[in-house]
């Protein structure tokens, strides 16, 4: 029997069309991407001692799970910072590099559909959905991608797939942005989200709760990235203030989520780094859609595009944005905390979207990742005022974790991914009580190829286990167990002790040439696994992605092996199922 933890989902659906009476959900399968980049295998980057290693993190979380996210949020930050030297990759200012260059082929998943979504406004939101395997109640996460995101098969919509789908327990599903061209020319309207950002998530999930998938939905999640974050907060905003509007939401996140609308607009149009590219994409956009949107066609002729600097895109798009806002507040908007207001004036859109004036009003458990060096939504326009924010006013649903590295969004190649990976999901299962994490036990001498111990792999006089990592190649009846060992200058193993004096180093902080490697095949079929499930790039990557974040090497009293010399025995792959007292309830 294939085993619960990564076996590949066929989802089979009596039809791809959902539709009630309020709106449509439309699945099909997801184009090919040609994306170039590399392969993301999931495990740490460096060394971490056994206090900062991702497992580490995770036991951290859950053992704080009486506190509130802005008190968890400060004891994580002492962690990371303490654990930073170990877990930060040695390279700085590649983070943003490595996670655009993220490849993964999602169109060869069974488990990811791309989606259609039309609301009740007549409004079609396009994205990528994926459905976990068991068909018990799970999480459902909605997701708002960031500045011209068409949430197709890209580097941003794969990570969120791989995270929260394969490494988590959640659904997901991926929104386009609200600036995506598909968008505009679907909805013919020009808009960065704003007032109505947050509503048409909460929109979203009206439909998609009311929709033949929603006996599959135990809870509703929103994530936001960048300009997507914005939205996201809307929608905590909305969904504290108008409780009986919305399905419930258990939590809201972001990663490097614009706080302050304006500023990070300004920002992108005026800084050096970035306004080449957001001047090139916008003028080419805004050909794209110029037939699409009466604001465009009724005010420009498509010449005037190409003639504009800096300053005037950001005018033209504002005020497209004011128009559009102007037309929705028409009568008065219908929700607090702006119930009645209209909007008419470059000033009240982007006032309706200063999250660090609206945080006041949110009272669902919300999380918040920002990097320190992000290029694209600066610290100082954004995360800071947020930060003096809660620090005049206090919210204790409000969790704030200011990274050192990451750049934009890139947490995972700065921390490694299982770090992060760990983090993320950690802190939101907090809010989903109705999973409980288990554990798969394995005894490794029954599954690896062999008698591995003793012998020449008897670990040498100062000798331990510094790292583990856990590989595979499409097709492959095996998955290799990689055991990095740091070895001491006076081991017999360290072939350069000469040169180095590998007994002055800790194993977390010591030079290549204090570390030797071996490998250990470990069987599929006795991991309870078809190989032949595993045969193509995607299903290979994942099954070793998800072994590198969720497997665990330990002792029989369970304790993990690294910093020590003791052999592996158990080998703990963890995953989240739906608790007893909560089947009933959704069954019914």
């Amino acid at each position: 029997m294939v085993s619960r933890f990564i076996a590949v989902l066929v989802f089979i659906c009596c039809c791809v069309s959902s539709a009630n009476a309020v709106g449509t959900v439309e699945l099909s399968a997801l184009n090919e991407s040609n994306w170039p980049g590399f392969f993301q295998e999931g495990y740490s980057h460096s060394t971490p001692s056994a206090q900062c290693d991702h497992q580490a993190f995770a036991e951290f979380i859950r053992s704080k799970r009486s506190l509130t996210p802005a008190q968890i949020s400060r004891r994580l930050q002492a962690k990371l910072r303490a654990c930073e030297p170990e877990v930060l990759y040695s390279t700085p200012n590649v983070e943003l590099q490595s996670y655009v260059s993220l490849k993964y082929p999602i169109h060869l998943s069974q488990q990811v559909h791309r989606v259609v979504i039309q609301l009740p406004n007549g409004r079609i939101v396009k994205g990528s959905m994926g459905f976990q395997k068991s068909r018990d109640p799970r999480p459902l996460m909605v997701v708002r991608c960031g500045l011209f995101c068409e949430a197709n098969n890209l580097f941003t919509t794969n990570a969120l797939i791989m995270r929260f789908l394969e490494e988590g327990p959640f659904h997901v599903v991926v929104l386009e942005s609200m600036t995506a061209t598909d968008y505009i020319v679907e909805n013919h309207r020009l808009s960065l989200g704003g007032l109505y950002g947050g509503r048409e998530v909460l929109e979203v999930i009206q439909v998609l709760k009311d929709s033949d998938y929603g006996s599959l939905f135990s809870s509703f999640h929103v994530h936001g990235i960048s300009l997507g974050g914005n939205s996201a907060l809307m929608a905590a905003v909305y969904a504290s203030q108008n409780p009986d509007r919305f399905p419930k939401i258990s939590s809201v996140s972001a990663i490097c989520p614009v706080i302050d609308l304006e500023g990070s607009i300004s920002g992108i149009y005026h800084r050096s780094l970035v306004n080449q590219i957001s001047t090139r994409m916008t003028n080419s956009q805004l050909h794209e859609v110029y037939e699409s949107v009466d604001y465009l066609n009724q005010n420009y002729s498509p010449s005037d595009f190409d003639d504009l600097d800096s300053d005037e895109y950001m005018q033209l798009i504002s005020d497209a944005a004011v128009d559009d806002a102007k037309n929705l507040t028409e009568g008065g908007w219908d929700l607090a905390p702006f119930k009645g207001e209209e909007i008419s004036t470059r000033y009240d859109f982007y006032r309706a979207s200063r999250m660090q004036d609206l945080q006041k009003y949110i009272k669902i458990p919300t999380y918040l990742f920002h990097a320190s060096n992000d290029k694209v939504v600066l610290h100082v326009d954004n995360f800071k005022k947020m930060q003096e924010s809660l620090e005049a006013r206090p919210n204790p649903y409000m969790s704030l974790l200011q990274l050192e590295r990451g750049d934009h969004c890139a947490f995972g190649m700065a921390y490694g991914w299982n770090t992060f990976s760990t983090i993320q999901r950690e802190l939101l299962l907090r809010e989903a009580p109705e999973m409980e994490t288990v554990a798969q036990e394995f005894e490794v001498d029954r599954i690896s190829e062999g008698d591995w111990f003793g012998g020449s792999y008897d670990l040498g006089e100062g000798e331990s286990f510094a790292r583990y990592s856990f590989h595979h190649s499409p097709g492959d009846l095996f998955v290799e167990l990689h055991l990095k060992i740091f070895t001491t200058g006076d081991s017999d193993w360290s072939p350069r002790r000469y040169l180095w004096k590998c007994h002055e180093k800790t194993p977390s902080m010591a030079p290549s040439a204090c570390y030797r490697t071996k490998e250990v095949r470990l069987s599929l079929q006795k991991l309870g696994l078809d190989a032949a499930a595993f045969d193509n790039k995607q299903s290979s990557n994942q099954l070793e992605r998800v072994l590198n974040v969720r497997a665990f090497l330990g002792n029989r009293q369970k304790a993990t092996i690294i910093g020590t010399s003791d052999y592996p025995e158990v080998l703990s792959i963890e995953f989240e199922t739906l608790k007893e007292e909560f089947q009933a309830r959704f069954e019914h």
